[in-house]
């Protein structure tokens, strides 16, 4: 029993040290395409002024942040203790609409916040936020709607928009988010209708 255990931990030490391997691999050479994609950007800025080239920067921002997220996230796993500060949700959401500007630029958006402040990984509630506002933004046709309230010590942070009949996510960030609020105890709830809603549900 003794040998079988460990030929069992060396194997599942190989497995993460290579898994590791790979995942630095991936993201080693999706940061320099990114950064080549920059240059591409700033070369044709320079030439023409049309709506086109500013849609693609756009994108382009979305994808790095994105990224940049990602490879927050996986350094984060490993670590049995998270750093832990006071964050307040209200500006947080707020911040994170800011990258969305372009993409909101003809839709109706309503926010009903509040002052909320709660403990946690800034990295994590950040990408928990950027996570499911970026869905929502996505696959919204004309409105957003995100209202937060309190409730048996826990904060519920309603994320509502209109769906386009075409529109269909992979559902990738949303089970993102899902992973790591569950480190705090949250859940994550979605319901599809005539509306896509998402419910965040934390606790205090």
């Amino acid at each position: 029993m003794y040998f079988t255990i460990i030929k069992y931990i060396k194997n599942e030490e190989y497995i993460r040290k290579y898994l590791e391997i790979l995942i630095l691999t991936i993201t080693h050479k999706l940061g320099n395409f990114l950064s080549v994609q920059k240059i591409n950007i700033d070369l044709i800025k320079s030439k023409c002024r049309i709506k086109a080239v500013h849609r693609l920067e756009n994108a382009y921002s979305l994808i790095e942040k994105d990224f940049k997220f990602t490879i927050k996230t996986l350094k984060n796993l490993g670590e049995t203790e998270k750093s832990l500060t006071t964050v307040n949700l209200k500006d947080m959401i707020e911040d994170v609409l800011h990258h969305f500007v372009e993409n909101l630029h003809n839709k109706e958006i309503k926010l009903k916040l509040q002052n909320v402040y709660i403990k946690a990984d800034p990295n994590d509630l950040e990408n928990i936020l950027f996570s499911v506002i970026e869905n929502a933004v996505k696959f919204s046709e004309n409105r957003i709607y995100i209202k937060m309230c309190k409730k048996d010590s826990k904060i519920y942070i309603y994320i509502k928009n209109d769906v386009g009949e075409m529109s269909r996510g992979a559902g990738v960030g949303i089970q993102i988010a899902q992973f790591l609020l569950s480190q705090y105890g949250g859940q994550i709830r979605t319901h599809a209708g005539r509306d896509y809603l998402t419910v965040l549900i934390i606790p205090l």
